[in-house]
């Protein structure tokens, strides 16, 4: 049975008022656009900047809502539809690394009275043959599902223009309403207020009954001045392979793998010192698209992500594998329910209480979009790997892993905020994760230590 998808021609809400969690967002953005999306691919074949313009401008006419910007109007935010509108483009000559370019990106505010992406080229180092692509996009109007296949629609425009071929664009796409319109009904009005206090109530009985622990901070510094760092670790496509076989054989999943890896990687950065044990908690991303119904395909730009935030008891000599099918077990029993649309209608509690409170939110946290499936070819340009970064500047405390597998590659983007964390101990989690992983490929009897 084919499924049924959204039609969205009565939808066109193009100048409609921010939710209350897309103002979260765009707040988050302001300091060193925190949440921001990057999209960073690298690729062989003939582009410039006139061809990446080009094709900016197609996607626009594809998107409407990159035609559109932020403006204040009654006190609040509001979508402002701009058909005079260009996508800022740029250059980057190869004297700069996509490393360099991909941090600068992650610490600069969207200017969302403008425009809610920018795009950058990053030209081949010297000897080299392969350019770096970094899209950078408003979280308000993305996530990580539509944002790939954003990235996706522009290296086909891209490569029918540096071949010279003729180009036909589908039909514009219906800008989609606000998230909270499409949420079940169990979860709006009178009933839907009770189930968020209830949420709230448990959420704390939680906080308070583990006492969850937190990395230390090595330097706390006002929210202005907070800055996103960023580490890019790869895991090899025979080790990718691997590692997806040997989760099948344990019975669990690479999701709940790679978030065990990042459970012992920042407890043993914390330490279990004289205690026996530890409560460590996960914030886990979960793609919300295909748990509305009708679903909403990935073609439509938005934001249709939700979270769950997960507690873990780490003992010293714990093993590994227990661990991941332990998270998988609590993963799928908190996907029965609807508490996925509670905690993006709450969203905006929860961004207050980690700003008020930053040594509350510390937490590892990780997303993962498992195989991308957009193509490796587009005509004479070929992609040759692809991946995302979230920026974390303004969230003290956590560790953010931005996973992706493509063209056999498992990639792992780690960000993190400084000075709370400083590079050196976001690298020794990040070491300890792909060590951690590299172990339980190798077929190694994994255990907690507790120390570094």
């Amino acid at each position: 049975m084919q499924e049924q998808t959204y039609n969205f021609q009565n939808a066109a809400n193009n100048a409609r008022n921010l939710s209350l969690s897309e103002q979260s967002l765009e707040n988050f953005n302001k300091y060193s656009g925190t949440w921001t999306g990057l999209f960073i691919s690298r690729a062989t074949g003939p582009v410039t900047l006139s061809i990446l313009k080009q094709s900016l401008k197609l996607i626009q006419i594809r998107h409407p809502r990159l035609q559109s910007r932020f403006e204040r109007e009654n006190g609040g935010l509001c979508f402002k539809a701009d058909s005079k509108l260009k996508i800022p483009a740029r250059v980057i000559d190869s004297g700069t690394t996509w490393r360099e370019v991909a941090l600068e990106e992650m610490n600069t505010p969207i200017d969302s009275k403008r425009a809610l992406m920018r795009a950058t080229l990053v030209e081949p180092a010297g000897g080299e043959d392969t350019w770096s692509l970094i899209t950078c996009i408003h979280h308000v109007i993305i996530d990580g599902m539509s944002g790939t296949n954003l990235h996706g629609e522009l290296f086909s425009y891209m490569g029918k223009i540096a071949e010279g071929k003729p180009i036909s664009i589908d039909a514009p796409l219906i800008t989609l309403p606000v998230i909270e319109s499409l949420f079940p009904s169990s979860v709006k009005g009178a009933g839907g207020l009770f189930r968020k206090a209830l949420f709230l109530a448990k959420y704390q009985a939680k906080m308070f009954w583990h006492m969850p622990c937190s990395l230390k901070f090595e330097q706390f510094a006002p929210i202005e001045e907070r800055r996103s760092g960023f580490i890019h670790r790869v895991l090899n496509e025979s080790l990718a392979t691997k590692l997806i076989s040997v989760c099948k054989q344990q019975n669990t999943t690479a999701q709940a793998a790679l978030s065990s890896a990042m459970i012992f990687a920042m407890g043993n950065e914390i330490g279990l010192g004289k205690a026996k044990r530890m409560s460590l908690r996960c914030s886990t991303a979960i793609d919300l698209r295909r748990r509305f119904k009708p679903i909403v395909d990935n073609k439509h730009l938005g934001a249709f992500a939700s979270f769950f935030i997960t507690f873990h008891t780490l003992r010293g000599g714990m093993k590994f594998w227990p661990l991941a099918r332990n998270f998988k077990a609590k993963l799928e029993s908190l996907l029965t329910g609807n508490d996925l649309f509670i905690m993006i209608s709450l969203f905006n509690k929860f961004v207050d209480f980690i700003l008020k409170r930053p040594k509350k939110g510390s937490a590892c946290a990780i997303t993962n979009l498992g195989l991308i499936k957009i193509p490796k070819v587009y005509g004479p340009l070929k992609l040759e790997s692809f991946s995302i970064a979230v920026s974390m500047a303004a969230l003290c405390g956590v560790i953010y892993a931005a996973v992706t597998t493509f063209n056999g590659e498992m990639t792992i983007n780690f960000s993190f905020s400084e000075p709370s964390i400083s590079y050196e101990t976001a690298e020794s989690i990040a070491d300890n994760v792909m060590s951690c992983l590299e172990q339980v490929c190798a077929g190694e009897d994994v255990a907690f230590m507790g120390k570094v």
